[in-house]
């Protein structure tokens, strides 16, 4: 369970990074 949750906040970091390349 410990290791799908650091995975999902992984994925849902590099889409909030991706989203903020493309705003600027």
């Amino acid at each position: 369970v410990y290791a799908l949750m650091s995975f999902m906040s992984l994925v849902r970091n590099d889409k909030s990074i991706y989203f903020n390349s493309i705003r600027e």
